[in-house]
């Protein structure tokens, strides 16, 4: 693939929710994605805030999330689902398993998987790192309050970015101060 050559990903986005509030909108949804693809191609409107150093090597991924359009079985599908849980706040892999309150994933190897669902206090996300298998933990976890622009998010995390940020994760981006912090590590 050249620089040039656009990457589309399928994503899917599990609502799992116990509470009618935590059930997000599908505006909420939409929303996120026009975040996480103008976030992702410098299309973001706050991309001249980027330090003067990094402008030249700033530019766009070539990389555009869509909604996936058919599902595992062939089915139509607007890449959204919503699973009803009496599963209280989530702090394991629990979400990733329906068997376990949350919902299955869909092909890890085919689609992006994105959960939304309540997490402990002080997290608003994570994400795994792909498995060349497929695993059914691949994806990305956020936060109902801190996803998307409108809706349930709340300040400080109401602009989008906790997705964004993931996905980094999710894609193998480290944080840039490597994974202990220090002088001895770095972001690779």
């Amino acid at each position: 693939m050249t620089l040039s050559q656009v990457k589309y990903v399928p994503v899917v986005v599990h609502v799992v929710y116990n509470s009618e509030e935590q059930n997000i909108s599908t505006d909420q949804i939409i929303g996120q994605l026009e975040v996480l693809n103008a976030d992702f191609n410098r299309r973001n409107a706050d991309a001249n805030n980027i330090l003067d150093e990094f402008k030249p090597l700033a530019t766009s991924s070539n990389i555009e999330f869509y909604f996936a359009r058919v599902d595992e079985l062939g089915n139509e599908t607007l890449g959204i689902t919503r699973s009803l849980t009496s599963h209280g706040v989530f702090a394991d892999d629990d979400i990733h398993f329906s068997s376990l309150g949350g919902k299955d994933a869909w092909n890890t190897t085919e689609y992006l998987n994105i959960w939304v669902c309540d997490l402990p206090p002080g997290i608003q996300g994570f994400a795994s790192t792909p498995s060349s298998l497929g695993s059914a933990t691949d994806g990305v976890v956020i936060d109902f309050e801190s996803f998307g622009t409108s809706g349930t998010a709340t300040m400080p995390y109401h602009l989008g970015r906790t997705l964004t940020h993931e996905v980094g994760h999710f894609l193998g981006l480290k944080h840039l101060w490597g994974t202990t912090g220090g002088c001895d590590d770095d972001d690779g």
